[in-house]
């Protein structure tokens, strides 16, 4: 469904240009959930913001469905794609149900009105996160959980093929972040929608996830499977400290032994 070639990305200051990753070439299919790893302030949120539109590459083609991301409207784009960001949302003054109805912008037209097939969606995507008993509930009286619930579903009344999570379980306690990565793993297989996360959960992810794609000290990005990557040793290569390293046994990273 997503594709990238010959992808770098990064950032422009007048003249001056920085790369951050660079010459990716990495797919997304659909009915795949896929966590994108790497050490902190690589360069995981700058590939995000750039395969989903919200930042220019610096070179290099996205691809989604064969087709030049950049030929896509900004309208078009928000059919295909789901974003789900890290920041904690500012939506407490809206009910579950308003701000899930914010995913059918897309499709309401000017004046945001919602028809009765519009609800339906809406309440749907509420009921796929468990939510539908706190679907009148304000968003400011909910758990970190519940709201990171709430985004998601609003994600799914968007009704896009991909959906894109940066650090969907940041501000999560362990039952929570098990039970968000776990929904996310049923919907990519239930909605057969193609789901993209960045995560430092490496231990809660790896069981869950269909593939990763692995930042790399060396500026670019590498594919494949969980078992792939722990039977050729790529894993301990995924952070610069040489005082860790991936232990096979409990899937995550422990301390070196002296």
């Amino acid at each position: 469904m997503l594709s990238t070639i010959d992808l770098t990305v990064g950032y422009r200051n007048g003249k001056r240009v920085t790369e951050v990753l660079k010459h990716l070439n990495v797919s997304l299919y659909a009915g795949e959930l896929v966590c994108l790893l790497g050490a902190n302030g690589i360069g995981k949120s700058t590939l995000l913001r750039t395969i989903s539109g919200v930042q220019s590459a610096l070179s290099g083609v996205v691809e989604i469905n064969g087709r030049d991301l950049t030929a896509y409207s900004s309208k078009e784009l928000s059919k295909l794609i789901g974003i789900v960001y890290t920041d904690r949302t500012l939506a407490g003054a809206l009910t579950v149900e308003e701000l899930v109805s914010l995913g059918r912008q897309p499709y309401t037209g000017f004046f945001g009105r919602l028809d009765e097939g519009d609800c339906k969606v809406v309440r749907d995507a509420v009921e796929a996160v468990g939510m539908s008993h706190k679907l009148h509930d304000y968003v400011a009286t909910l758990s970190d959980g519940e709201r990171q619930k709430a985004m998601i579903a609003r994600a799914l009344a968007q009704e896009t093929p991909i959906i894109i999570l940066d650090e969907p379980t940041a501000f999560l306690d362990v039952a929570s972040r098990i039970e968000t990565m776990q929904l996310l793993r049923q919907l990519a297989q239930s909605q057969q929608k193609a789901i993209l996360l960045s995560t430092h959960d490496v231990g809660l992810s790896l069981p869950l996830t269909d593939r990763l794609w692995l930042v790399t000290n060396d500026a670019t990005v590498i594919e494949g499977t969980t078992s792939e990557f722990v039977e050729n040793g790529v894993l301990n290569n995924l952070f610069p400290n040489r005082n860790i390293a991936f232990d096979s046994e409990v899937m995550d990273f422990r301390p070196k032994n002296n």
